[in-house]
């Protein structure tokens, strides 16, 4: 989700790579938000960052936040722009978790066979002729569905990525197994992961401390544990994970730290002026009510990705 020094791997997408970039870059020119603004406050911050992005295809977005959790609404033309705005707003300081809660999506007017069509057409281009081969499509209103089995998971991430750039799809589904054929032992997994992680040539290796982040494996199963700073850092070490050989899934338990409640002022505009009360039997954001669960990285193996969690749009 991103060598400079290093020859490119031309195998590898560098779309990640230009998105963290990208997201480095424009943290750098942001102003930084107070560490003691109120939810309110925090959350149009976000809002107003989101809506500074030169990415098409966002419309009427709207944010809510309690403590450092930050829920993104409105509506997007592709689960890529998604993607994207993600991207570039989870370098935010004191922002943990991102969720979507009532996005829906507008993607352009394309039939479903015909999206079927480019589904495979892209699957042999990302992973190649063979393996695409053997792989079944579907797709109906939107919802694209990739199912069988692959021999990696970087192949897996890189069918993701192709799939879900496809003009057309709303939600979609990579429903492929992971089977390795020569599986290697959990401490040789641990150690790729851990050179992975401290490579100095990765861009996206600067988003979070290597020696803040614990690894474990069972069954090439991956956890990581530990610190970033920003969510940034969490969604990067976790892609990066992605990337090594010998991983069947990566469950990403990295914690990223919020603001303290105590530390903010509630209720208080940036005038100073006592913000407007909800009614009475309104729930307020900080009161824990209607809290959405989906987080962009799941806490355990994934069976649908978190984007499935959102809607399209329909007639």
């Amino acid at each position: 989700m991103i060598s400079l020094l290093a020859q490119p791997d031309r195998d590898k997408p560098l779309t990640p790579l230009v998105l963290a970039l990208a997201a480095v870059l424009c943290c750098g020119c942001m102003s930084l938000p107070r560490a003691t603004c109120s939810d309110r406050d925090f959350a149009e911050y976000i809002h107003t960052q989101a809506e500074k992005l030169p990415i098409n295809g966002i419309y009427e977005l709207r944010t809510a936040a309690a403590g450092g959790h930050v829920t993104l609404g409105g509506r997007v033309d592709s689960p890529e722009t998604l993607k994207q705005v993600v991207t570039a707003v989870a370098g935010t300081p004191g922002l943990c978790e991102l969720s979507f809660y009532g996005v829906e999506f507008c993607p352009p007017d394309v039939s479903d066979s015909e999206i079927t069509a480019k589904m495979q057409s892209a699957a042999e281009e990302a992973i190649g002729p063979e393996l695409a081969g053997s792989l079944g499509y579907y797709c109906e209103n939107h919802f694209a569905i990739v199912h069988g089995r692959l021999p990696s998971l970087p192949l897996r991430e890189k069918l993701d990525e192709a799939v879900r750039a496809i003009p057309g799809v709303a939600q979609y589904h990579i429903s492929c197994e992971v089977v390795l054929e020569n599986p290697p032992s959990d401490e040789a997994v641990v150690a790729a992961v851990r050179r992975k992680l401290r490579s100095p040539f990765d861009l996206a290796n600067t988003t979070f401390r290597a020696s803040q982040i614990e690894v474990r494996s069972e069954n090439n199963v991956v956890y990581l544990s530990g610190h970033a700073s920003k969510l940034l850092g969490k969604l990067s070490a976790g892609s990066q994970a992605a990337q090594v050989d010998g991983v069947r899934y990566v469950v990403n338990h990295i914690q990223v730290p919020g603001i303290p409640p105590e530390q903010r002022p509630q209720n208080a505009t940036p005038s100073d002026q006592p913000a407007e009360q909800p009614p009475s039997d309104s729930p307020t954001p900080d009161d824990g009510a209607n809290q959405p669960p989906t987080l962009i990285i799941p806490d355990d193996p994934p069976e649908l990705p978190a984007v499935l969690l959102v809607k399209p749009v329909t007639d």
